[in-house]
């Protein structure tokens, strides 16, 4: 789960880099360091399925409560400046029709972030949200926290 591919974790694959050589001797001597990469990699592999349902979710329910979908369309065209990935007019409500499908709509969402450099950078925000939290001495507010990863790992 901590990739796309799962061998980039093997011992292999980490022994052909330097980075992953002292990630293997990290955990031949369980240091402070290993034990916190394990750490953030697990709670990775619990949570990241849980975040891809959130997307969906909420994503979802946009989507249905979108009465305006030219104009959504419209504008996200002109943010991205890029007008010729507009879909034809008569081609849009067949597309909002399939993806208010919730298992249609969580296929999409969890292709588009099946890939090693999402499910990667997800245990690293939580590494970093929890050090600036340490740091600065923040209350502990699970729902802050979750709620500022998945707003890092959305765009």
């Amino acid at each position: 789960m901590s990739s796309k591919n799962e061998s980039i974790f093997g011992k292999e694959a980490l022994l052909s880099t330097k980075p992953g050589k002292e990630i293997v001797k990290q955990a031949l001597f369980k240091s402070k360091g290993y034990k916190q990469f394990d750490k953030y990699k697990k709670e990775a592999e619990a949570e990241f399925p849980k975040f891809v349902n959130r997307f969906t979710d909420d994503l979802l329910r946009e989507i249905k409560s979108d009465s305006t979908i030219i104009e959504t369309q419209q504008k996200f065209a002109e943010e991205i400046g890029s007008p010729d990935m507009m879909l034809d007019k008569s081609q849009l409500d067949a597309v909002k029709s399939r993806l208010e499908n919730y298992d249609t709509l969580k296929d999409r969402v969890s292709r588009i972030l099946n890939s090693n450099f999402v499910k990667m950078t997800f245990p690293v925000f939580s590494a970093l949200y929890d050090a600036s939290s340490d740091h600065f001495k923040d209350k502990q507010d699970a729902q802050l926290r979750t709620d500022i990863i998945d707003g890092h790992i959305i765009p």
